[in-house]
């Protein structure tokens, strides 16, 4: 495979599997490392199914000279300390989304990304995703005339899926985990600096404990507005105006708001945590139980 990237991955999480599913195979990446510390058996399953290399501690994973590239998939506390590992090892660096849990993080990953001459990028991004990226063609070649505003609304279910109130603390629900990618979006469509932001966020849901929605106004420099609209308490479904079809572009049931409400309900009671993290580990993390090889 010359030529090929070798991309290793720091954390064997539920993201690492979503990931792994797309570039498998991608005759121009080699899947070359793994480092998670906390399963062995994840790792050793990694290590047969790609005849890579396999690490307990990320700093180890770093060191190697066979890694061009780590995709950090560890949780959202620790993306900013293992990007820097990461980085000041001169590795090229992916990071799950959110990039880190503070500005100074961030502009402490930038600053190493620079320094040490390598790439940064926080993923996945939707705004390269094709139809975005002819939204914001249409606009600069000025197609329909100047843009005068932009809106972006996302209602759906994500409060209620299989994340425990720990994890969506970490991220402050959506507002950290989802809305970015409507910053992202917006952005490539408005082209240009930002120069003022409002935002309101709510929990509103006895159900869960963190953010499950916001309402937010930003001004570009050009003084175009734009609202970004999120809910994840899974009430009403955006897909519902749009035939059915989710952010992604897969079909999208009109019972899935309803049924992920029934589903966590089921796992309710004091011992829910421990349940949601027990079907994470049985069912969706790579090397569980209940996945297929990748």
């Amino acid at each position: 495979m010359a030529g090929s990237l070798r991309l290793a991955f720091a954390g064997l999480s539920m993201e690492a599997t979503k990931v792994l599913t797309q570039i498998a195979g991608l005759p121009y990446i080699k899947l070359a490392a793994a480092a998670d510390e906390k399963r062995r058996d994840a790792l050793e399953r990694f290590q047969a199914e790609f005849n890579a290399e396999i690490y307990d501690s990320i700093e180890e994973l770093c060191r190697s000279p066979n890694v061009d590239a780590v995709y950090i998939a560890t949780p959202p506390a620790m993306h900013a300390a293992h990007a820097l590992i990461a980085l000041r090892n001169r590795k090229h660096v992916i990071v799950e989304k959110p990039m880190a849990l503070t500005i100074e993080d961030a502009e402490k990953m930038n600053e190493a990304a620079e320094k040490q001459g390598v790439k940064l990028l926080c993923g996945h991004t939707h705004s390269f995703d094709p139809p975005v990226r002819k939204m914001r063609e249409i606009v600069r070649r000025g197609d329909l005339g100047k843009l005068c505003m932009i809106n972006s609304w996302n209602y759906n279910e994500f409060m209620l899926r299989r994340f425990t109130d720990e994890e969506l603390a970490a991220t402050h629900g959506i507002v950290l985990n989802q809305v970015p990618h409507q910053v992202d979006i917006v952005r490539l469509i408005g082209g240009g600096m930002v120069r003022s932001v409002r935002a309101t966020t709510g929990i509103w849901d006895s159900t869960r404990t963190s953010e499950g929605a916001c309402a937010c106004y930003l001004e570009f420099e050009d003084g175009v507005p734009a609202t970004l609209v999120y809910s994840g308490r899974g009430y009403f479904d955006t897909a519902e105006l749009f035939w059915w079809i989710g952010e992604g572009g897969q079909s999208r049931g009109p019972e899935t708001n309803r049924n992920a409400r029934a589903n966590l309900k089921k796992l309710g009671g004091l011992d829910r945590e421990s349940k949601l993290e027990d079907l994470k580990e049985r069912e969706m993390r790579y090397g569980a139980k209940g996945l297929g090889e990748v």
